[in-house]
């Protein structure tokens, strides 16, 4: 049963996990509701872990979980995933390019120094800008900026999962009461 679409009480953070569920199964039932928000769902967020078998193993089994999410939660959280990749890139940019025109110049350690404080002062404002776009996008009923569902791994049927919105953690709790762990 949905509940009345709440207001975040706190400043909205990308990450936020207020609670962690234990799962035994190998089908769950999922809210109808969107898992950051709470509201109607348009779309779905995968939630996977990659579990690696044996240290420095490149073989491993990994398992997903579909959870509903709304079409303007979706947006953000798409758009929070992607923001540390672009943030890094431009600072590599940043970064490389005093270096080289200043190799070029046989002042390579000033091009260093001038590439390191390029590459800092770039990547911080590129995040900067883009969490502002993200904030943007994201209601004042979203539990987060980025997924507001992790899933921490898996070891047989036992599955474990973290939740930002804490009434949608609620009520997937309820759905899967028998196979709480």
């Amino acid at each position: 049963m949905p509940h009345q679409i709440p207001v975040r009480d706190g400043p909205l953070r990308w990450e936020s996990w207020r609670r962690t569920i234990n799962v035994s199964a190998r089908k769950l039932e999922m809210p109808p509701q969107c898992a950051c928000c709470l509201r109607e769902p348009t779309g779905a967020v995968v939630a996977a872990h990659v579990k690696l078998h044996g240290r420095g193993s490149s073989r491993g089994s990994e398992k997903s979980w579909i959870f509903p999410i709304c079409g303007m939660c979706q947006t953000h959280v798409r758009l929070a995933r992607t923001t540390n990749v672009k943030a890094k890139v431009a600072a590599g940019l940043a970064f490389t390019i005093p270096i080289a025109g200043c190799a070029l110049l046989g002042f390579w350690v000033v091009g260093l120094v001038i590439g390191a404080v390029a590459a800092l002062a770039t990547g911080l404002m590129m995040k900067q800008v883009q969490r502002k776009q993200v904030e943007a996008l994201a209601s004042p009923s979203c539990a987060c900026l980025g997924p507001a569902v992790r899933f921490d791994g898996f070891h047989g049927t036992i599955h474990s999962f973290r939740f930002a919105n804490v009434r949608y953690a609620q009520d997937f709790e309820q759905a899967n009461a028998s196979k709480i762990v």
